[in-house]
């Protein structure tokens, strides 16, 4: 019997926030989740706009206060991006 946890495909999450310390911390603590899902962490709105270019992602959690571009705004840009995400 095959287990089928296996078969199925990791949701893409994606990270964006402009505190590299902040990123490192969610990277450290969501470890144990390797196996459940395929992360992404982006230092700030440009970094993420870029991940958004080279794949697809199921869910974006960003800072909304970032310095040179908002989360507001780079959630904007990316929904344009990848619409369904």
């Amino acid at each position: 019997m095959t287990d089928t946890r296996s078969r199925e495909r990791k949701a893409r999450l994606l990270f964006v926030d402009d505190e590299q310390a902040l990123l490192d911390g969610l990277r450290q603590s969501l470890h144990k989740e390797r196996k459940r899902w395929d992360m992404e962490f982006a230092a700030g709105g440009d970094a993420g706009l870029a991940a958004a270019q080279a794949g697809e992602f199921d869910v974006v959690i960003s800072d909304i206060a970032m310095p040179k571009m908002s989360g507001t705004e780079f959630l904007q840009r990316f929904s344009k991006l990848q619409p369904s995400s």
